[in-house]
C-alpha cells in the first residue's frame, strides 16, 4: 500500500503508519478467533490483515477449552495458524 504525503519546502509533517501482514487462519471445527484481544470473526478467515509482529491468536469454541497460538507476523510471507479441537 502505498501513501502521497505532501510537503512543503523548510516544513515538516508527521505520518502515522500501521504495517500489516496477512494471515490465514482455520480451526476444525470452527471457532471465533480474536488477534491480541480483538474479535476478528469467525473461522475459515483468508487474507486478513494482521499488524506486524508477535501476536496471540485465540480460538473460541463453546464446546471446547480455548486454544491460544502465538505467530510472528511478517510482510515476507502470508501466516498460516490453525488449531484442530479435537486433537
Amino acid at each position: 500500500m502505498t501513501q502521497p504525503i505532501d510537503v512543503q519546502a523548510g516544513e515538516t509533517t508527521h505520518v502515522n503508519v500501521d504495517p500489516r501482514g496477512t494471515a490465514n487462519i482455520n480451526a476444525a471445527p470452527w471457532a471465533e478467533v480474536f488477534v491480541d484481544g480483538d474479535k476478528v470473526g469467525e473461522t475459515p478467515l483468508a487474507n486478513i490483515a494482521i499488524r506486524l509482529g508477535v501476536r496471540e491468536i485465540v480460538f473460541r469454541n463453546p464446546q471446547f477449552p480455548d486454544r491460544k497460538v502465538v505467530v510472528t507476523v511478517t510482510t515476507t510471507a502470508t501466516a498460516n495458524v490453525s488449531v484442530d479441537f479435537n486433537k
